[in-house]
């Protein structure tokens, strides 16, 4: 009977941490989401500048990397 109990609590546990996994992930694709569409509308949020200066750099990076590759230090 204890062993019934426990596999039933262990089976509950298991699928409330599956869902919350779910729902992390959905939460997490909305935020993302979000900022996406904030980036593109020109938002100048603090995330924002974050990555857009990181996009900048991470293209100065590759440019000077690859600078007698492509003329326009581009992808």
């Amino acid at each position: 009977m204890i062993s019934l109990i426990r596999l039933i609590l262990r089976f509950t546990w298991l699928a409330l941490f599956v869902l919350g996994v779910r729902r992390a992930m959905e939460l997490l694709q909305g935020g993302a989401d979000q900022l996406i569409d904030r980036l593109e509308e020109g938002g100048s949020g603090s995330p924002e500048q974050t990555l857009a200066r990181l996009h900048e750099a991470l293209h100065h990076r590759q440019a000077q990397h690859a600078a007698g590759d492509d003329p326009f230090g581009e992808m």
